[in-house]
């Protein structure tokens, strides 16, 4: 539990911020994989696996905030803090700029076919489209958080 201590309240709730995004991406891309018929097929399973994951994220937020900011409470920031959360916000920023025009261009390229299988595997439909948005926010989400935690534990 040392390891908890020595950390700041900063960085337990970037932490925290981190383990939800893994743990509830983890348990959709799962479930979303498990799904009969194809990532890609409107069912209700789809509609239950969203809405379990919806209310799972939003305990987890409330549990592990709460535990971190129980007793510490919150931090003021410092001109540090913004330089630090600035540096990652342009990192996710262009990141999911990156992720999105990738999607578009590939939907351009192939225009409305959703016929079309990439590399032979999976049919690409709006749904799988949306999927690949969410990666692509929760990629980048997980790609600043971990920049973030990075600058701190630099010290620049």
């Amino acid at each position: 539990m040392s390891i908890f201590t020595d950390m700041s309240n900063r960085e337990q709730n970037i932490w925290a911020e981190l383990g939800i995004n893994l743990a509830v991406s983890s348990y959709y891309f799962i479930n979303v994989y498990s799904v009969p018929g194809g990532i890609g097929i409107n069912s209700p399973e789809m509609g239950r696996i969203i809405g379990t994951v919806i209310i799972y994220s939003i305990i987890g937020s409330i549990v592990l905030f709460g535990a971190i900011n129980w007793k510490r409470g919150e931090e003021p920031e410092d001109e540090r803090d913004y330089r630090f959360k600035a540096r990652a916000n342009a990192i996710s920023h262009w990141t999911l700029v990156a992720c999105v025009i990738a999607l578009i261009g590939f939907i351009l390229y192939n225009g409305s076919d959703f016929s079309y299988r990439p590399f032979g595997v999976i049919k690409f439909t709006p749904l799988l489209n949306a999927n690949v948005l969410l990666f692509s926010l929760l990629f980048s989400s997980t790609l600043g958080a971990l920049m973030q935690l990075i600058h701190y534990r630099r010290g620049f």
